[in-house]
């Protein structure tokens, strides 16, 4: 019993006996232990399987210098989140950058707050025609314009009557996705940046046409911190007005050279013309301008302007805007430019000047050259026109009675070729106008007349209109007397003052002595006929005054004595608004200013302009 009491334990230990780590210790040697192999064993009873107990933690270090069991491989288990040192480095850099991106938004969010408030409120273009500096005019009783006086010359025009092609042309070279962008086109920024960078400097510029608006409320100056204001504005100005609205005050502000500002005042001083008037190459041209109005002038730069031109014609071509065979058409039409002609000297300037210091006193000088005024005059041009030929008439003919105190001048030897050369260039080619005064140089001279020579015209001086010429004595008070041969009064050589001969006379336009005596209003006549077959016949032309030899300081006189009574009367009858002046204003300037015409300040020219620096002297008596 003893026995079968010790087996027992024996047999169930293997079930019973717990798995440790531990090395298993060498059975004690007992003295069968032979024998106690060799017995059966009897067979376990079936269990239901067990979770096997669980294991006391076991301390990571002790792992780590726990031996491997005999008999067994050492595995070792790589950390798989290491990235190596290529990984750690991206790693650092990706961080580093971030950290400078964060920085670099926050930097940004600061100075933006900074500088938009910094940046105008958005403009009010509702009232623009209002604002801005415009032309003040001054108008006669009948329409007449007779002075302008601006700082820049503007003239407001609606969008619905700027022309189409004129509009594309400006889209065509300054901005041609204008319709498509939110006020800033980046991709012409980043092209511009590029080119500044690699020039140096400011080379070009990115700016829409909306930003361009914007920058006329900034001021010029380039900078970082006015281009950042110029993107703020443009974007807060497509916030609140539609493109037709933005594209219209581009196309009255910008400046076009020659002190025109907007498309309509380029078509007036450049072309003379109206903006419904302008061809295609011609609307190229202005297009053309806003970028350098002085290197691309028409007026001083032919021929960069034509350059320029033809570029906005193939920008034209490249966006649809216009044909080949509209561009090929507009490239060969030449360039004709009319300037801007000043009415103020031509049209009563006395007169026009005494209502500028009234208007300049009234209402300041800005509102004079800015405020765009209209201001309309109770003075009749045809009466003031009378007077001042009439005084004209009247000095001439007391120059006349009291004789001729000789020629201008006398060339001789090489002064003589150089004098005809300096007329061809002022005088040009031609029949002389009529009612102008020219210098002319004798060239032959008999009892019955003389020849004389206006650049390469050869001119008939007959005695008949030269018999007033006596000569001149300062102790001799004997007027009208006359001469019987030209040898007496010229002398090949000789400079003098000549006008053609026209015998058509209108009603009220000319003095006579009928009795020798009495001055009166000659009868109109009408010699169209002769005047045409005899363009080569002139009249001798006598000073103004006796005290001179300028004929322009006897003018100046003559129509001041006038001019001071006539102003005695003149008012201002109304300052009002800008408005176009109508086209009966127009005609009536232009048959003004024709009348004009026989004034000696503008139908005579000092001789010094054409003179010889050669002189030979005077031609001795």
């Amino acid at each position: 019993m003893a026995e079968d009491e010790t087996e027992a334990p024996v047999a169930e230990m293997p079930h019973a006996e717990p798995p440790t780590a531990e090395p298993l210790a060498e059975p004690a040697a007992t003295a069968e232990p032979i024998t106690r192999a060799a017995e059966p064993v009897a067979a376990p009873a079936k269990r239901p399987p067990t979770a096997p107990p669980k294991r006391p933690p076991t301390a990571p270090a002790a792992m780590a210098t726990e031996p491997a069991p005999p008999g067994r491989a050492r595995i070792t288990i790589a950390n798989r989140a290491d990235p190596g040192v290529l990984g750690w480095m991206v790693r650092i850099y990706a961080f580093v950058f971030a950290i400078a991106a964060a920085l670099m938004v926050v930097v940004v969010f600061f100075a933006y707050d900074i500088v938009q408030a910094d940046v105008p409120a958005v403009p009010d273009f509702r009232n623009y025609a209002q604002v801005a500096p415009s032309v003040t005019r001054v108008y006669a009783a009948d329409g007449t314009l007779m002075g302008e006086f601006a700082r820049e010359w503007r003239t407001v025009t609606p969008f619905d009557e700027i022309p189409k092609p004129l509009v594309n042309a400006v889209l065509a070279i300054e901005d041609h996705d204008f319709w498509n962008h939110g006020g800033i086109y980046l991709k012409g920024i980043a092209r511009a940046a590029w080119t500044n960078v690699t020039a140096g400097d400011f080379a070009q510029g990115g700016s829409t046409i909306t930003q361009q608006v914007a920058k006329q409320f900034l001021g010029p100056q380039k900078s970082i911190a006015r281009k950042v204001k110029e993107a703020i504005l443009a974007r807060r100005i497509e916030r609140e007005y539609s493109k037709e609205a933005i594209l219209s005050i581009y196309l009255n502000h910008i400046y076009f050279g020659s002190g025109a500002y907007g498309v309509a005042a380029a078509a007036q001083r450049y072309f003379g013309k109206r903006l419904d008037q302008l061809t295609l190459a011609e609307s190229a041209l202005i297009a053309g301008l806003p970028k350098a109005p002085s290197a691309y002038s028409p007026m001083s730069h032919p021929d960069r302007a034509i350059a320029r031109r033809n570029l906005v014609l193939d920008a034209m071509l490249k966006q649809g805007w216009a044909t080949e065979a509209e561009v090929a058409k507009a490239k060969a039409e030449p360039v004709v430019v009319h300037p801007y002609k000043d009415v103020f000297p031509d049209v009563m300037p006395y007169y026009a000047e005494h209502v500028r210091r009234y208007v300049a006193e009234k209402y300041k000088l800005d509102g004079l050259m800015a405020g765009g005024l209209r201001v309309e005059t109770a003075v009749e041009p045809t009466f003031d026109a009378a007077a001042y030929e009439n005084v004209d008439y009247g000095t001439h003919k007391q120059d006349k009675r009291q004789g001729w105190r000789g020629p201008e001048w006398y060339l001789d030897g090489p002064a003589r070729e150089t004098f005809v050369a300096r007329q061809k260039a002022l005088y040009g080619t031609g029949p002389l106008e009529p009612h102008r005064r020219y210098l002319a140089l004798v060239d032959k001279v008999n009892s019955e007349g003389a020849e004389v020579l206006v650049g390469d015209r050869r001119l008939a001086l007959p005695l008949r209109n030269m018999r007033w010429a006596a000569p001149w004595q300062a102790g001799d008070g004997e007027n009208d007397r006359e001469v019987g041969s030209a040898s007496r009064v010229v002398k090949p050589g000789d400079v003098v003052w000549v006008q053609r001969q026209v015998k058509s006379r209108a009603r009220f336009r000319d003095w006579g002595l009928p009795d020798g005596h009495n001055p009166s209003w000659q009868s109109p006549e009408d010699e169209s006929e002769w005047d045409q077959k005899h363009d080569d016949v002139v009249t001798r032309r006598a000073r103004c005054s006796p005290a001179t030899t300028r004929p322009a300081t006897c003018w100046r006189w003559s129509a001041a004595t006038t001019t001071a009574a006539a102003s005695s009367t003149a008012r201002t009858r109304r300052v009002a608004s800008p408005a176009r002046p109508t086209s009966r204003s127009t005609t009536r300037s232009r048959s003004i200013r024709a009348t004009a015409t026989t004034r000696c300040s503008t139908t005579s020219r000092s001789p010094r302009s054409i003179r010889s620096p050669a002189r030979s002297g005077r031609r001795p008596t």
